[in-house]
């Protein structure tokens, strides 16, 4: 089955992108940026979603921009606020219709929910492969060669489709403890001082990309949602600075573990 690569090369990692992209389009609180102009860019990072057959952007996103309307939002307008339920609705029901439209791509990601025998079977060999582990090996992980023999021995030669379960075998579990907690902490804390919509891209990524390999062999994909979150997000805050008519009003707003770059946008 036809799965479109995009322009990073692989249907997951630009999946893992591009659901990362709606979510910032959806969440975002950039009030020069209504939810009516980011509607053509929705609708077009949607159907590279169908495309990619990723699956789990296409449960995800809508469940973590659900959770962002959920949540209080002090200072985000109403009309936005309402803007993003109604983006919530639209989207299922856009789903619902793409559905009944019998649209190939739509019905290629679909038959991925149904006939998912593959990708289940290689992410279930990566748990088979912890359970199999001796408490010592858990601790402290494999060889080489012993993390090459489990892979040929649960037919998943290129990779384990779980980058928490890679970095167990690579580093144990006693290694991995602190850099899952540093990892989760310096992305959160570089998602803090921005727009709200880049802690909602962050926990987005978090959850999309334990669903394959990921940064479990290589730190790309922290890179580019880093780079996404910096360059989206920090940028719309600032716009957003520039809008107010009173500048001493938004620097009584703004945190005191706001970046030096954008404060010295206020003077």
């Amino acid at each position: 089955m036809f799965r479109a690569g995009g322009l990073i090369g692989h249907p997951l990692p630009s999946a893992l992108i591009t659901g990362c992209m709606i979510v910032y389009l959806l969440t975002s609180t950039n009030r020069r940026r209504s939810l009516l102009f980011s509607l053509p860019e929705v609708v077009l990072h949607a159907a590279a979603l169908f495309a990619f057959g990723g699956r789990t952007g296409l449960v995800l996103v809508p469940l973590v921009v659900a959770i962002s309307v959920i949540l209080p939002a002090p200072g985000v307008p109403f009309v936005r606020r309402l803007g993003q339920r109604i983006a919530i609705v639209a989207i299922l029901a856009g789903a619902m219709l793409a559905t009944q439209l019998q649209i190939g791509p739509v019905q290629a990601a679909l038959s991925r929910f149904e006939s998912d025998s593959g990708s289940s079977e290689t992410r279930y060999a990566a748990i088979e492969m912890v359970r199999e582990l001796p408490t010592s090996d858990l601790l402290w992980g494999v060889s080489a060669s012993e993390r090459e023999l489990l892979r040929l021995k649960y037919n998943t030669p290129i990779a384990v489709e779980n980058p928490w379960v890679t970095l167990i075998l690579i580093f144990g579990a006693v290694l991995l403890a602190p850099m899952a907690v540093a990892l989760t902490v310096a992305l959160f804390a570089s998602a803090w001082p921005l727009d709200r919509s880049a802690t909602m891209v962050v926990l987005y990524f978090l959850i999309s990309a334990s669903g394959y390999v990921s940064f479990g062999n290589k730190s790309l994909s922290i890179v580019q949602v880093m780079l996404m979150i910096s360059a989206l997000c920090g940028l719309r805050r600032v716009e957003a600075i520039d809008t107010q008519s009173d500048v001493r009003d938004v620097e009584e707003t703004v945190p005191d573990t706001y970046p030096e770059r954008f404060s010295s946008a206020l003077r």
